[in-house]
């Protein structure tokens, strides 16, 4: 039976975006700068533990603004991750996703333009002295946001929703962050349509073609004499 979305959870999310869009500029700009300042030490300064001093110097603040913001450097991380959650459900809900959530090439299609934008923020992300501080809480809120975002599934118990979705996601989050990692380079187009016909046609059917796409002659050998 077709998935019945909680669309007014799914209205939230145009309201968050409106929130932050309507936020004091002067304050999404000092954010804006304390984000991108830590993260240009982070970058120059792999493995290294970043101080707030440093950050309020680069981002030519001084620590109390930094406190009027944020907590502690890890606050800025969860901040920018949840930021693009919000912007990645927002552009699945605009593209009406959520209402007919069997079109999985449309979400693979989001997820590319999602990472193309901060492709460089999210391989370093993927390194091992940040993976902790931002994939697994960024995949704890999408899933928690999918969840309440299905509620009202029909047919479905509770525990096998929560199956397919954390199964579904955790999935597709654990081979981009792989391939950031990795050194044996596809192109992400390549990943998208490779996850895109597992999930449509199934692993088993996706490996049998290619087993019988690798294993049939060339039309050169086919025709040789």
């Amino acid at each position: 039976m077709k998935s019945i979305p909680n669309l007014k959870y799914i209205e939230d999310f145009s309201t968050i975006g409106k929130d932050l869009l309507t936020m004091d500029r002067r304050i999404i700009k000092t954010k804006q700068a304390i984000e991108s300042a830590y993260f240009r030490l982070l970058q120059a300064n792999p493995g290294k533990r970043i101080s707030i001093t440093s950050i309020a110097k680069e981002a030519n603040i001084d620590r109390k603004t930094f406190y009027l913001h944020y907590n502690t450097c890890e606050d800025i991380i969860k901040d920018f991750a949840h930021r693009k959650i919000v912007e990645l459900f927002s552009q699945l809900n605009d593209d009406h996703f959520f209402q007919d959530p069997y079109n999985s090439k449309e979400v693979f299609k989001i997820f590319n333009q999602f990472i193309q934008s901060d492709l460089h923020l999210y391989q370093f992300f993927s390194s091992d002295s940040l993976y902790d501080l931002f994939w697994p809480p960024f995949e704890k809120e999408c899933i928690s946001y999918l969840k309440d975002i299905y509620a009202e599934e029909l047919g479905m118990k509770p525990i096998e929703k929560e199956v397919y979705i954390t199964y579904f996601f955790s999935g597709l989050l654990a081979v981009y962050t792989n391939y950031f990692r990795s050194s044996d380079k596809m192109s992400l187009d390549e990943v998208n349509q490779l996850l895109y016909q597992i999930s449509f046609y199934g692993i088993q059917s996706t490996m049998q073609k290619k087993e019988d796409d690798h294993s049939s002659p060339s039309i050169y050998l086919s025709t040789r004499k």
